[in-house]
């Protein structure tokens, strides 16, 4: 929960941000984006601290928050493989998203000077469109100075209504101590920076386009596909037929309406006080007594609706 809540606020700041960038310049492509800290030098500052606590740098929000996960995966107990492997992906993890902020600010508002940008000269937007960041700018640095003091309370109270009961113990502060979760953010923040340099160093990010089955064609080809079948179904479906509209909600609500029944142990309604028997292999159907009764039920379910869909279905044919 605590962490819900620095990943919102954090990260809901660098959206914002990229808005204004994209308002101020025309564009996101950051192969024409960079050196606009010149240009907009307060901008660049909250985004600086934005992605710092995206980045788990202490004093942010978020370097609390990789602090908690470390000390999690430090904690699994499921043998000598998993002891080991759980602590090395989750710093993985974070010197990745270390390099991937540093990459933001660098290629953004540093390295060098913008490029064909089609509004040619970027400036500071308007304050009203700064609010928003710089209040949440201000939430990251303040619940990373004082935690238990900011969003303590929302977390317990979250958190209560979550588990329905007290939670358990925990404890919100800056500094736990030396120990390994805080030796893994430590790697995980120089390791970051070695890994982006090192990349921008032999491939020239901005102009390094990877072929083959990469994860972004992967995540793309995985979402077009999925938006293409939801196509499919919606062709299917809405095919301007009011009857088949109607019949669909007529055969939804029989189904919501008897699915309670059809899932207990209860016998149908207006069938008489005899249990219905239910054989152990199948605790999700009813016995071989219930069937004489289940019939008549679903008949007479269907029987009442019946009159019902033919009106509609008289009502809206076409003349």
């Amino acid at each position: 929960m605590f962490h819900i809540l620095n990943h919102a606020t954090f990260k809901a700041s660098l959206l914002m941000t990229a808005g204004i960038i994209d308002h101020e310049t025309g564009t996101r492509d950051m192969r024409q984006l960079a050196g606009l800290m010149r240009l907009m030098p307060w901008t660049a500052t909250l985004a600086m601290i934005a992605a710092a606590s995206m980045a788990g740098v202490p004093l942010a929000n978020g370097f609390i928050s990789k602090e908690m996960f470390f000390a999690e995966a430090v904690g699994v107990e499921h043998g000598p493989v998993w002891n080991v492997l759980v602590p090395l992906v989750a710093t993985f993890g974070g010197i990745c998203s270390v390099a991937y902020s540093l990459r933001f600010i660098h290629d953004v508002f540093f390295n060098g000077e913008p490029k064909n940008l089609p509004n040619p000269h970027p400036h500071e937007p308007p304050f009203m469109m700064k609010a928003p960041v710089l209040l949440l700018v201000v939430i990251c640095v303040a619940v990373g100075v004082a935690p238990a003091l900011t969003f303590g309370p929302l977390v317990h109270v979250a958190a209560t209504a979550v588990l329905g009961g007290t939670p358990p113990d925990y404890y919100l502060s800056i500094w736990h101590g030396i120990n390994l979760p805080l030796a893994m953010s430590g790697v995980a923040l120089v390791g970051g920076v070695a890994m982006y340099f090192a990349l921008q160093r032999r491939f020239n990010l901005h102009l390094h386009h990877p072929r083959g089955w990469t994860g972004r064609l992967i995540f793309t080809r995985t979402i077009d596909g999925l938006l293409a079948l939801a196509g499919r179904f919606t062709q299917r479906l809405e095919n301007g037929s009011l009857q088949r509209y109607a019949a669909w909600m007529v055969a939804t609500s029989v189904l919501l309406a008897a699915w309670p029944w059809l899932v207990s142990d209860s016998p149908a309604p207006a069938t008489g006080a005899r249990r219905c028997c239910r054989p152990r292999h199948s605790p999700w159907w009813p016995g071989r007594c219930c069937w004489p009764r289940a019939r008549r039920w679903r008949s007479a379910t269907t029987t009442a609706s019946a009159p019902w869909c033919w009106w509609v279905s008289s009502a809206w044919s076409p003349r």
